[in-house]
């Protein structure tokens, strides 16, 4: 049991093609040395050291940063869902929750959010250890720093047990609403689905979404354009099926929604988004990774998109690597973008932290990482406090990790 989650989220990785060498089919041609590793590592969380996942980060108005995953329990109890904490910029944490009802799993998969006013949201799944019940979403809510946590939210995925990818993004807008992005089925088909927390407390499904194949990977809450969701879908080009970056939109609190993009960096090959921010100016990005003919076969482009009029239009801003993938992407307060990612190289995944100084700049990698005797790392969350410290979280499916950067 100890290894569920991790098959789960190791078989949904290498169908949709995120994760691991599935993703870079083709041998890219040697790369350049790496840039010295940067950054401190300021957590390396262990639960008992039998498995251990990293989903999300956030920064509360208060200056405490928040980590969120899941735990394998040394009594065989089942995967907890875990909220750390730090008040003094990562040096050190503490438990804030850890969520082990009984003869259930949970896993903080959609990751953690503070609100303006301070209010915490930690969303995930939680599954049956016997299989007898279906999934369903869950949201905890704290009003007091994570001292104490109240169910928001308990959502049934649709009558599957065990067979759904878990929801994958959380955000709240500058009311207080809250929003999550997942699958949920409808008429026995999985489909993307946003769910709308009014006020944080009073959810319902606002988005079904049944382009096929379709998932959504992140959410964001944009100061004044709407509320975004980002991940991939099948289009048809030429009577064929073919995998496409999605983009939808919502420009009033979620209750209405469109798909405004669909790219593709080669017509007919495989494209997937997978984080969303914005800078200082208002200007929306959108990262992932989107595949392209090269020399012995198709290869993986890390690629950055940028709209300055709300999603109307999109240009790409940085299009890095041939074996490579764009997750997370954060704006400091000094102006400066920075996006973490995966590049391969010789089989071994590392993580990537690319910086353009003041949003403006050329995009530059300043951080080369792998974790010691780990062959897997995937960038799964990243967060900036109010002193411009960049925080990035990572975990690995096929071997468990929970660590956080520092730059």
């Amino acid at each position: 049991m100890k290894t569920f989650l991790s098959r789960r989220l190791a078989l949904a990785a290498a169908a949709t093609g995120l994760l691991g060498n599935t993703v870079f089919a083709a041998k890219p041609p040697s790369p350049p040395p790496p840039a010295p590793s940067s950054g401190t590592l300021v957590l390396d969380h262990k639960f008992g050291g039998n498995g251990e996942e990293n989903f999300g980060l956030t920064v509360a108005p208060s200056g405490i940063v928040y980590s969120s995953g899941t735990g394998y329990a040394s009594d065989r109890s089942g995967w907890h869902g875990i909220v750390l904490a730090s008040d003094n910029a990562g040096t050190n944490w503490t438990t804030m929750i850890d969520d082990s009802p009984p003869g259930v799993s949970i896993t903080y998969s959609a990751g953690v959010v503070s609100d303006a006013a301070g209010n915490l949201y930690v969303g995930g799944v939680a599954f049956d250890e016997t299989f007898a019940q279906s999934d369903h979403w869950v949201v905890r809510r704290s009003t007091d720093g994570g001292l104490t946590w109240t169910a928001a939210d308990d959502f049934d995925m649709g009558g599957f047990s065990g067979a759904f990818d878990p929801p994958t993004g959380i955000t709240a807008d500058l009311a207080g609403n809250v929003y999550v992005c997942g699958v949920s089925a409808v008429a026995g088909k999985l489909s993307w689905t946003i769910r709308k927390g009014t006020g944080g407390t009073s959810f319902s499904t606002v988005d079904i979404f049944t382009m096929p194949n379709s998932r959504p990977e992140a959410i964001f809450a944009h100061p004044t354009a709407g509320i975004f969701t980002v991940g991939y879908g099948d289009i048809i080009i030429k009577g064929k099926a073919s995998r496409a970056w999605v983009m939808r939109r919502s420009t009033d609190s979620g209750a209405n929604w469109q798909t405004i993009d669909t790219f593709q960096l080669s017509s007919g090959k495989t494209a997937h988004a997978n984080g969303i921010g914005a800078d200082s100016l208002g200007g929306l990005y959108v990262v992932g990774h989107a595949f392209a003919p090269s020399p012995g076969g198709d290869a993986s482009h890390w690629i950055a998109r940028k709209s300055s009029n709300g999603g109307a239009s999109f240009s790409t801003v940085d299009d890095f690597g041939t074996a490579s993938s764009a997750r997370r992407l954060i704006a400091s307060p000094n102006g400066a973008l920075y996006a973490a990612g995966v590049t391969t190289t010789s089989g071994v995944n590392h993580l990537i932290l690319r910086k353009s100084p003041g949003g403006t700049g050329a995009w530059a990698t300043v951080d080369d990482y792998q974790y010691p005797g780990i062959n897997y790392i995937e960038p799964r969350s990243i967060a900036v406090d109010g002193s411009s410290n960049v925080f990035v979280g990572s975990g690995s499916v096929q071997e468990g990790l929970w660590v956080v950067k520092k730059y």
